[in-house]
């Protein structure tokens, strides 16, 4: 990074000179009186370090230190003064002063993942068949519903036939009952009959079709549950209406 025309600023040969020459015509520079007041004084002293290198600025680690501001106030600055500045990629500079934008993107993806490793552990923790965590985790990756509708169904599926009798024998690997998506098998589902009461199991929804007039669900003969329970919704909503 250097400063732009700079011999134009510059009157001595060596480097180190004593002063640097400031041009009259800088009062009618529209740029510079767009200025604010510390850019504008960064800038007369981005001037004089450069005179000891031939216009060359060094990095913004020594700016810090010779300016006496912070590394993000100097990106700050020198964001505002491209103008007067030349380099490979001055849009680097630009984008410099928000350099705080990754690290909040990357404190945002650690807790999510922190998040996600709560979530996989109270899903497994409530699972009755503890197998294959690791299959489990991979599967459970890729489910993007709430965990509570997963420990709901898994509570609601743990009184089922097929998961009490005979020890369990039939319940599947945690990772399998992920991948076949069988929480909508147990019909955890948000139908809303009044403010404030809701039916969340499997037996709410064949209650308020019921109600609606809707046969109950035949066990999968004709439809699956994920559909039966939509069509029980629509006629729901459509009867709210």
């Amino acid at each position: 990074m250097r400063i732009k025309n700079w011999t134009k600023f510059q009157h001595f040969k060596d480097r180190r000179p004593p002063w640097v020459k400031l041009y009259r015509d800088l009062l009618d520079d529209r740029e510079w009186h767009q200025l604010e007041p510390r850019a504008a004084k960064v800038l007369v002293m981005l001037w004089l370090i450069a005179s000891e290198d031939d216009g060359n600025l060094p990095s913004v680690g020594d700016l810090s230190f010779r300016l006496r501001i912070s590394e993000r106030e100097v990106l700050d600055v020198l964001s505002k003064l491209t103008h007067w500045l030349v380099q490979d990629d001055i849009g680097a500079i630009s984008d410099g002063h928000r350099g705080d934008a990754p690290e909040k993107e990357t404190e945002k993806r650690r807790g999510e993942a922190e998040r996600r490793a709560r979530d996989f552990k109270a899903f497994y923790d409530a699972y009755p068949k503890k197998k294959a965590p690791a299959d489990a985790e991979k599967a459970f990756a890729k489910v993007t519903v709430p965990i509570d509708v997963l420990l709901r169904a898994i509570a609601e599926q743990r009184k089922s036939e097929d998961w009490v009798k005979e020890s369990g024998r039939y319940i599947p690997y945690p990772a399998t009952w992920l991948n076949q998506r069988q929480w909508e098998n147990v019909g955890v589902i948000e139908v809303r009959d009044a403010p404030g009461e809701w039916h969340e199991t499997k037996s709410g929804v064949e209650q308020r079709a019921s109600e609606l007039g809707i046969g109950p669900w035949d066990g999968g003969i004709k439809e699956h549950w994920p559909v039966y329970k939509a069509r029980v919704m629509a006629a729901h909503q459509q009867g709210a209406h």
